[in-house]
């Protein structure tokens, strides 16, 4: 089974590209699984369950049904903020999330799953979590540092993550520039600021990641037949 990762910043467009991609394999019959490594967070299912709660709480009490109750279907707002707790407890159960992954790689490959297509890889998480390790000392270099690059390390935590996570068959990082995201997709709550440091940070481990960088500032029709012809297929 091959694994097929595509990564970027919000409105870089994965998903449009593993959509894209899904297609053109099911066409060539071709078993198709998808994932999204924060869906399948532990962190996820955990706040999940707990807004659940919450909701079915607030209906009981204004007495609503299903049908008046749409606003509580919006999607979370983005993680940009922890304190040491929090994000000790995330790089804790990202390494379980991880091992999880190990054991439901190895059942889709008795399943006879040809490509399992990856949206936010456990790479996306790797990094999100180092930007919130050190907001105030990657902003801090950003803003005032003319060098693209971030002299910080991986905890230990951290490195464990990247040694134990799989590696991908094909691992991409799709390149946009903030503004053209901002531009795609205006419902990005964290700003240019905030996508522009991330952005940083992709390119700062795109080589530890061997992760192979796609110009995304094309016309999607071209950005898919540069991942075609990357994966050879």
């Amino acid at each position: 089974m091959q694994i097929i990762t595509i990564s970027g910043i919000d409105g870089s467009g994965k998903s449009t590209q593993l959509k894209t991609l899904k297609a053109y394999l099911e066409e060539k019959n071709k078993k198709i699984a998808s994932f999204h490594a924060v869906n399948f967070s532990l962190v996820n299912n955990i706040l999940k369950k707990k807004k659940e709660k919450t909701e079915n709480k607030i209906k009981e009490d204004l007495n609503e049904n299903l049908e008046q109750s749409s606003i509580f279907e919006q999607p979370a707002k983005a993680v940009t903020s922890g304190n040491f707790f929090t994000i000790f407890a995330r790089k804790i159960i990202l390494i379980i999330d991880i091992l999880r992954f190990k054991k439901y790689k190895a059942k889709l490959i008795s399943q006879g799953i040809d490509y399992l297509l990856v949206d936010r890889y456990f790479y996306d998480q790797i990094i999100n979590i180092f930007y919130l390790s050190y907001k105030k000392k990657i902003i801090n270099i950003a803003i005032n540092s003319n060098k693209a690059k971030v002299p910080i390390r991986f905890s230990p935590l951290l490195k464990l993550a990247v040694k134990i996570t799989p590696r991908p068959s094909h691992s991409f990082f799709i390149d946009v520039t903030p503004q053209i995201a901002m531009d795609r997709d205006r419902d990005i709550e964290q700003g240019q600021e905030y996508l522009t440091i991330k952005r940083s940070l992709y390119k700062k481990f795109v080589k530890q990641f061997n992760m192979q960088i796609i110009d995304g500032n094309n016309e999607v029709e071209n950005v898919q037949n540069r991942i075609l012809k990357k994966m050879d297929i």
